[in-house]
């Protein structure tokens, strides 16, 4: 089985185990929290409103993450974080 980072869009970093039969999760962690605006919510066109995507507008975590010796770079509307994908650093 191979493994993978998948990293989603409310800041989660997964390792998942990925074979012909399907995928596995792992692992799950939260590392950043999401700040941008989804844009699936209400919008204004014109004078009249309409409904985009159902009517949710969750925050998510737009930023691809960076994968560098051994860490992973992370970043939103507010912050960047490194974390140290090592475990000789735990």
């Amino acid at each position: 089985m191979l493994q993978y980072f998948v990293y989603n869009e409310d800041g989660d970093v997964i390792i998942a185990g990925v074979s012909p039969e399907g995928y596995v999760e792992l692992d799950r962690t939260h590392l950043l929290n999401p700040t941008s605006h989804s844009g699936y919510g209400l919008s204004r066109v014109g004078s009249r409103s309409r409904v985009r995507h159902g009517d949710s507008d969750r925050l998510v975590v737009w930023a691809h993450p960076a994968f560098a010796n051994r860490h992973i770079v992370l970043r939103n509307d507010e912050e960047i974080i490194r974390v140290s994908m090592d475990q000789n650093d735990y």
